[in-house]
């Protein structure tokens, strides 16, 4: 029997014959059904500590009973117990509680840094899934080293070191391989992308080698057994393998610097690989740590460390949690530092913290979608390509695959050349997938040819939309970056604290029109920001390019950004139409998602580190997509000034993105289009809202922008802005 449905009411814990167990009152058939009690028993019945009314409740194989006319159902040794399974939580995040949930919480908000160890292990990473599928180890490390080229140049390291520490991690991997115990039986799966609908699990696994996870750590681990955190990683696979029919009752940890260390000054166990049996017992203690996890995302509250037994005082994050912790004055089990931030400003954070969390769950509907809805109803939204005949796969550089399939008619989707999608057998969740990147969508009509690049072969029948938390996770990125590390004296403009100040001399820009002229000399002798607005025709992309080129002249870094790709390379044709040198432009982003004529522009990332970074540096405009703003390489750089336009198409965090990096900013947008649709809001799962507030009537000339320097519309503040007040956040 398998129940599931908002809880109503959670009961006391108690014990009988011995035996814990908690009575939990549930609306089954997704809340349709009339309100009957469910008992959980043992270890299932701690989720009462977190489970509140309002959630919904998962048990399968529940038993049936019926006392004086009333049914009731209790748990079996074969149920498991799912709080919320809608939302999906990713595997990382389940080894990042299981350390700590501070840690969890820290890791969300400030993102994955631009650190060496981190670049390192994606490149070893890379490595390994190229060993797996037979490549030539010196080829593999050559081309995953050129290709992080760019970070690794603004880190400072040069190739030849890289290669060589990759090359010892790299030891451990094709040692392992080549060992005597691996035989012509052992099938390998490198980066498996796995989705659980019963346990609201995803993740992409290292490998499987004969459907057992196996995780690569490029880290060292002297003790025969693996880290638990990385144990309760591979678990989480091993649970979604089983879901598929896979006995997956091993896993392995593969340790590559273990291989890299001196016999001599280390004692333990040096091998790199350390295998761990799966138990039922770990799995169920895998959904349970899920379960606290998803419970506590819920509504979005802010864990204290105090939910796990973690020791504050060994902790690498200490400092990090107890100073984010004495900014937004938050309880911490490590403590807190420093003073709180102002009201207003916590209130803010606090806000849209919650804002980017619903967006969060908005995300996980759509991932859901591929799984309760049927193939012609994603077809029919647009969110997929089914019917799709498999024409030929063919081996290429790098052990990955290009696969051909051909399109049986003229359907259309969302889907755009230069997307990652999910290529599949037909069932993208239960049957063989692979994440792939778009290489051709044909021409649109019945048989036209599809082509696609993946890790792995697979028959691709069906193509999906595959839904993605970066842009998500960006924001909530560029929220923190901006209200706990922003600078003070720009908050105090922002939260009106002080009136935004301008500087210098009038100048003539433009002489045949003096709305435009008076709009560059706002943006150009702004001291904090400016803010320009008008009607499509009015010449705002003009005025952007003639008031970029004023900056450079001026000797000025510009950072030139926009919602959009598309937004982003009409305003970079209009600054080269200005005669803004290209020698002078480097534009950031994928080559699938920019201009072709714009494309001698694109600053490639693969290539020696040096000359890499050096050509960003040297770079007095940079054009990028706000969401590009969020990498890792973008959020080291500085500029004096950062112009976004089509900024009424912007979220607040989503701007911060782009004028976190600059000493001042200018945002350009018609205030009366439509703003971008998105879902974030101060309340979980209220009405959606967006970062542009609407502002009143402003006159103003019929051809040329309006340029407004507004203190009004200010976070925290409650009067109508004179233009949106996603434009000063």
């Amino acid at each position: 029997m398998r129940l599931r449905g908002p809880i109503v009411d959670v009961g006391e814990p108690r014990t009988a014959g011995g035996a814990d167990l908690v009575e939990l009152t549930i609306r089954p058939e997704r809340g349709a059904a009339d309100p009957t009690t469910v008992t959980l028993w043992n270890k299932w019945s701690e989720t009462a500590e977190y489970a509140e009314a309002g959630m919904e409740l998962l048990v399968t194989d529940a038993g049936e009973d019926e006392f004086r006319g009333e049914t009731t159902y209790e748990t079996t040794p074969d149920s498991w117990v799912v709080l919320e399974p809608e939302f999906l939580v990713d595997v990382t995040a389940v080894r990042s509680w299981v350390q700590c949930p501070r840690m969890y919480y820290l890791n969300k908000l400030s993102g994955v840094p631009l650190k060496y160890p981190v670049v390192k292990g994606t490149v070893v990473h890379e490595v390994f899934g190229d060993l797996l599928r037979g490549r030539d180890l010196d080829d593999a490390i050559d081309q995953r080293v050129a290709e992080a080229g760019l970070e690794l140049g603004a880190l400072g390291y040069d190739r030849e070191e890289v290669e060589n520490e990759v090359r010892r991690n790299a030891a451990a991997v094709e040692g392992w391989l080549q060992q005597g115990t691996l035989t012509e039986e052992d099938t390998w799966r490198s980066e498996y992308t796995l989705i659980s609908p019963t346990f609201g699990l995803k993740g992409r696994a290292d490998a499987l080698r004969r459907g057992m996870p196996v995780e690569l750590k490029t880290g060292k681990n002297t003790k025969r057994e693996p880290r638990f955190q990385d144990k309760m990683q591979a678990a989480c696979y091993a649970l979604m393998l089983e879901e598929q029919g896979v006995d997956a009752d091993t896993g392995t940890l593969l340790y590559t610097k273990n291989t890299a260390l001196e016999r001599a000054e280390e004692t333990g166990d040096l091998s790199p690989a350390k295998e761990f049996s799966v138990g039922p017992g770990l799995l169920k203690f895998v959904v349970r740590t899920r379960n606290e996890l998803a419970a506590m995302e819920f509504d979005a509250s802010i864990p204290s460390g105090f939910e796990a037994d973690a020791n504050c005082q060994y902790c690498f994050e200490q400092d990090t949690c107890m100073v984010v912790s004495g900014r937004l004055d938050q309880e911490s089990k490590a403590g807190q530092i420093g003073q709180p931030l102002p009201p207003e400003e916590r209130a803010y954070f606090e806000g849209f913290y919650q804002s980017i969390e619903a967006e969060r769950r908005q995300v996980h509907a759509e991932y859901r979608k591929l799984w309760e809805q049927g193939a012609q109803e994603r077809a029919d939204d647009d969110r997929a390509l089914i019917d799709l005949e498999p024409i030929d796969r063919e081996a290429i550089s790098g052990g990955r695959w290009r696969l051909r399939a051909r399109k049986p008619d003229d359907a259309v989707s969302k889907l755009r050349e230069g997307d990652v999608a999910l290529a599949s057998d037909g069932d993208p969740v239960q049957g063989h997938a692979e994440l792939c990147r778009i290489k051709s969508l044909g021409t649109g009509k019945a048989g036209a040819e599809i082509v696609v690049e993946a890790d792995e072969p697979v028959d691709v029948r069906r193509l999906d939309v595959y839904p993605s938390e970066l842009s998500v996770d960006r924001m909530l990125t560029a929220l923190h970056d901006g209200v706990l590390t922003g600078d003070p004296d720009r908050k105090d403009v922002l939260f009106g604290r002080r009136e935004p100040e301008f500087s210098g001399e009038m100048r003539e820009y433009i002489d045949n029109n003096e709305a435009q002229n008076d709009a560059v000399n706002l943006a150009t002798r702004a001291d904090d920001f400016a803010l320009v607005h008008g009607p499509p025709g009015t010449g705002k992309t003009y005025t952007i390019a003639r008031t970029v080129k004023a900056m450079i002249e001026q000797g000025e870094r510009v950072l030139l950004s926009a919602f959009t790709n598309r937004a982003v390379d009409n305003a970079l044709e209009a600054v080269r139409d200005a005669g803004v040198d290209d020698e002078q432009i480097a534009r950031v982003g994928t080559e699938s998602g920019i201009r072709e004529d714009m494309q001698d522009l694109h600053l490639k990332e693969e290539g020696e580190p040096g000359d890499r970074i050096a050509e960003l540096k040297a770079a007095s405009l940079v054009a990028a997509t706000t969401a590009s703003c969020g990498s890792r390489v973008m959020r080291e750089e500085a500029f004096d000034v950062a112009l976004v336009d089509e900024a009424s198409q912007l979220t607040e965090p989503a701007t911060l993105a782009a004028i976190n990096l600059a000493d001042r900013f200018v945002l350009v947008g018609d205030h009366e289009q439509l703003p971008r649709s998105c879902r974030p809001r101060a309340a979980r799962r209220g009405p959606a809202s967006t970062g542009w507030r609407r502002p009143t009537a402003v006159p103003r000339p019929a051809t040329a922008p309006t340029a407004v320097a507004s203190t009004a519309g200010r976070p925290g503040s409650t009067s109508r802005p004179r233009c949106s007040s996603a434009c000063t956040s």
